[in-house]
C-alpha cells in the first residue's frame, strides 16, 4: 500500500535524499533497494541515496527474527544501528561524490527505465505473498539445515571462537556474505546470530552489506 508513496518521497527528497533512504530503507524485503536501484539508474536519486538504501536495508531479517520471537529491544537497536550508519554513510558519501570527486549525475530517460521495472504481484498480493512466503521457507529450511550440520560438525564453541575471537575475521567474512546478491544472504547471517555462532559486529557488518538483489539490478 504505501510502496508508491515511499518511492515518490525518496524521489522528492533533493539534498535529503540520504536521510530518507536510511530511514524508508529500513523496511523488510529487497523489492525497495531494487527499485532504488532502477531510480539510481534512471538519475532520479544520487548515489548518495542509492548507498543508504543499500545499507539500511535488512532484507529478510526483521520477518524471520520476528518469527523466533527476538525482544523487540533487540530487533530495534539493529535496526537502529544500520539507520544511523546508513544516513551518516550516505551524507558523507554524497559529499564526497559531488564535491571532491566532482562528479554530476548526468541526465537519462527515467521512462525507458519505470517501463522495465517489475514489481511481481502481477497475481495479486495474495499469491504474491504466498508465493514469496514458501520461497523464503525453503531457504530457511535448507540453508538452517546445512548450517546445524556444519556446527555439529565443526562444534558451536569453535566456530563462534574463530568468528569471534578472531580480531576482524568474523566482520570480513559476514560483510562477503552479505555481498552475496540474493535473500539467503540475510537468512544466512541472521540464523547464525540467532544461533550465538557470530556477535552483533558481525551480524550487522553482513547486514550492511546486504541489499537483496538490488546490486543485479544495478549490472542489468
Amino acid at each position: 500500500k504505501t510502496g508508491k508513496q515511499v518511492r515518490d518521497k525518496i524521489k522528492n527528497a533533493g539534498k535529503f535524499g540520504p536521510i530518507w533512504g536510511g530511514v524508508l530503507g529500513v523496511m523488510p524485503q529487497c523489492g525497495f533497494s531494487a527499485a532504488a536501484s532502477s531510480l539510481y539508474a534512471g538519475r532520479v536519486i544520487t548515489v548518495g541515496t542509492l548507498l543508504a538504501i543499500f545499507l539500511s536495508t535488512s532484507d529478510e531479517m526483521l520477518p524471520i527474527m520476528l518469527s523466533e520471537s527476538v525482544p523487540l529491544p533487540s530487533i530495534l537497536k539493529i535496526l537502529g544501528v544500520k539507520v544511523v550508519i546508513a544516513c551518516i554513510s550516505g551524507l558523507v558519501i554524497e559529499m564526497i561524490y559531488l564535491n571532491v570527486m566532482k562528479k554530476k549525475e548526468k541526465d537519462m530517460d527515467i521512462h525507458v527505465v519505470c517501463e522495465e521495472e517489475h514489481c511481481h504481484c502481477e497475481d495479486g498480493i495474495f499469491l504474491s505473498a504466498l508465493k514469496h512466503t514458501i520461497r523464503i521457507f525453503v531457504y530457511i529450511l535448507i540453508i538452517a539445515g546445512i548450517l546445524h550440520l556444519v556446527i555439529e560438525g565443526i562444534g558451536e564453541d569453535t566456530l563462534a571462537g574463530v568468528l569471534t575471537n578472531v580480531p576482524v575475521l568474523g566482520e570480513v567474512v559476514a560483510a562477503l556474505v552479505g555481498l552475496i546478491p540474493n535473500c539467503a544472504s540475510s537468512v544466512i547471517l541472521t540464523e547464525l546470530y540467532l544461533s550465538g555462532a557470530i556477535n552483533f559486529a558481525s551480524v550487522i557488518s553482513g547486514l550492511l552489506t546486504g541489499s537483496g538483489i538490488a546490486i543485479l539490478v544495478l549490472f542489468k
